[in-house]
């Protein structure tokens, strides 16, 4: 079985005020254990940020591209090594 690649989603920057509202609404619309008020606060902490940990390469990609398609900078940062299980 080959061995499942992860990482975590770091939001790099985000040009202005609309387009963190954006990516807020769009967080909140994936992780609905969160209201969009919250991710908003949350992004507004000093950049690079970790906005998804644990995340496996297509879908922490796919979302990298979703949040860049929104205007702000996020990349995929893979693991060295995957963390260990508990």
């Amino acid at each position: 079985m080959a061995e499942t690649i992860k990482g975590s989603v770091v939001l790099k920057s985000v040009p202005s005020k609309e387009v963190e509202r954006k990516v807020a609404f769009y967080i909140a619309t994936i992780n609905r254990d969160m209201y969009a008020s919250d991710v908003a606060l949350y992004l507004t902490r000093s950049k690079p940020l970790s906005i998804v940990e644990d995340i496996t390469r297509e879908k922490g990609q796919a979302l990298t591209e979703a949040i860049n398609g929104l205007g702000a900078s996020a990349y995929f940062l893979q693991y060295l090594k995957n963390p260990p299980r508990h």
